[in-house]
């Protein structure tokens, strides 16, 4: 290829690259809860939920687990820690264990 030719192609080559380029990572604003809650879904599963303003529907999933003891004993803990970080009251709507 001739050097008017490789010039040619430089800049459709280039531009072809800016096109298929993803686009850079746009900043995600972190959600602040306003509240946790533990809850028993009717398909056995346990969901620990977060409250706030700024989710969809004003509520987001923190994590979903089997409904098993060492699962809602873990679940439970970290419920109690994340409304401990934010300051924010953490119920838990599981039934007692027997």
């Amino acid at each position: 290829m001739t050097e008017a030719a490789m010039s040619n192609t430089a800049p459709a080559k280039a531009s072809l690259a800016a096109e298929t380029t993803p686009a850079t990572a746009t900043p995600v604003k972190r959600l602040v809860p306003t509240a946790i809650t533990l809850l028993l879904r009717d398909d056995g599963t346990l969901v620990l939920r977060a409250e706030s303003p700024d989710a969809v529907d004003g509520l987001y999933n923190v994590d979903r687990d089997e409904n098993l003891p060492q699962a809602r004993w873990r679940m439970r803990r970290r419920g109690q820690e994340l409304a401990r970080q934010h300051g924010v009251q953490f119920t838990d709507f599981t039934p007692p264990e027997r």
